[in-house]
C-alpha cells in the first residue's frame, strides 16, 4: 500500500477503492510533546454484489412432442469480476412429475417421456457467491 508520512492532518486524503477486496487503513498519531504514538486502524471491504448475466444464444420452441429430445439452448455467462473458467454452472430439468434431473458431463438435453411441462433451469454462481438463474419452459404434447 501507500504510506503517507508527516502529512498535514487538516487536509483530506482520498483512497481509491478500484478493486474488490479488503483495504486496511491505519493511522498513527503522535503527541509532539510526549512522543507517544497512538495507532488506529480499520478495514474497508468492497464487496462484489453483482450477479452474473446469462444470455441465451438462440431461441427455443415452447412446445414439443412426446419422445422428442428437448435441448437447452447454448448460452454465455458474463460477470463484472469473475472470469469464465471460474463460474459454477448447474443445469437441471424439472419434469412434469416434479422430478429434478441434473444434466451432467456437458449434457444439454433430455428425452420427453411424459406429457406436460418441462422446465430447464440454468444456475450460475460467481466467485463472490452471487447467483443468476435462467428458466426455459417447454410444454410437451402427445
Amino acid at each position: 500500500g501507500l504510506t503517507l508520512e508527516n502529512v498535514d492532518p487538516t487536509k483530506e486524503y482520498t483512497i481509491n477503492l478500484s478493486k474488490y477486496g479488503r483495504y486496511n487503513v491505519e493511522y498513527k498519531m503522535a503527541d509532539t510533546n510526549e512522543g507517544v504514538v497512538i495507532p488506529y486502524s480499520y478495514v474497508i471491504t468492497v464487496e462484489d454484489s453483482t450477479a452474473p448475466e446469462i444470455t441465451l444464444s438462440n431461441s427455443v420452441a415452447t412446445t414439443a412432442k412426446l419422445n422428442q429430445t428437448l435441448i437447452i439452448p447454448n448460452f454465455t455467462v458474463t460477470d463484472n469480476v469473475t472470469e469464465e473458467e471460474n463460474f459454477t454452472i448447474m443445469c437441471f430439468v424439472k419434469t412434469p412429475s416434479g422430478e429434478m434431473v441434473f444434466l451432467k458431463n456437458s449434457s444439454n438435453s433430455i428425452i420427453a417421456t411424459k406429457v406436460g411441462r418441462y422446465e430447464f433451469v440454468i444456475m450460475v454462481m460467481d466467485e463472490a457467491g452471487n447467483l443468476a438463474t435462467e428458466s426455459i419452459v417447454i410444454n410437451v404434447e402427445a
